[in-house]
């Protein structure tokens, strides 16, 4: 996951593509490496593949930082109305 994390934050997605598949074969269903996946999907622009996998981590999680990243790629995706409802349960 870290190297995940460092390659999305050095915005090299050929490293980040690689480590994602390796990622999801290994433990698919972890939160951790749901939010990381999610995350990378989002900064480079596969905003549908994004809202899936920030879904299904907002869904194990219940955190409210992984309801924030949901939001964004709902809004990046022109979801704007889900988009709010997340944001407003956030800043409850």
């Amino acid at each position: 996951i870290t190297t995940l994390t460092e390659n999305r934050r050095k915005r090299n997605f050929e490293g980040c593509q690689s480590v994602t598949e390796r990622l999801l074969q290994l433990a698919p269903k972890d939160p951790r490496v749901l939010r990381e996946v999610g995350h990378f999907y989002l900064v480079s622009g596969k905003l549908d593949e994004s809202g899936k996998f920030l879904t299904s981590c907002f869904e194990f999680t219940k955190d409210e930082d992984d309801r924030a990243l949901l939001a964004i790629a709902l809004l990046e995706r022109g979801k704007e109305i889900e988009a709010k409802n997340e944001f407003e349960t956030v800043l409850k």
